[in-house]
Parts: C-alpha cells; sequence; structure tokens
C-alpha cells in the first residue's frame, strides 16, 4: 500500500512476527516505527491492574473470569 500510493504514510507499533520487524519497513521516511506502547499511561496500567484482579477474584469464587482468553 506504501509503495502503491494507496496510503501516504504509517505509524506502527505492532508487528506481525514480532519482535522483527519487516525489513522493507526500517529506514523509511514515510513509516513511523514504535515499541509495542499504545497501553504505557497511569491510568491504562491501573484498569489493567483492577481488571486482572477482579479476574482473579471472580475465578476464585467459582465464577467465569470477566474476560476469558
Amino acid at each position: 500500500a506504501l509503495d502503491g500510493g494507496q496510503i501516504t504514510a504509517a505509524g506502527l507499533d505492532v508487528f506481525e512476527n514480532e519482535p522483527e520487524v519487516h525489513p522493507d519497513l526500517v529506514g523509511r521516511d514515510d513509516v513511523v516505527l514504535l515499541p509495542h506502547i499504545g497501553s504505557a499511561t497511569h491510568r491504562c496500567r491501573r484498569r489493567m491492574a483492577e481488571l486482572a484482579a477482579r479476574n482473579v477474584v471472580a475465578v476464585l469464587k467459582g465464577e467465569p473470569p470477566l474476560n476469558p482468553v
């Protein structure tokens, strides 16, 4: 899509074969690559911890987890 001009640029923080990044993406001026940090805010991490705790409590009570994987 980048090479064909269908999209102008891309910003990526998730890669198909992490941790490897496809070599065609590295070094391009029209691509920004970041580590997977989209959830790296205090609020998000706190909410993730709270959800994990609620899942543990639910399972210990014999209930299904709120978001099974």
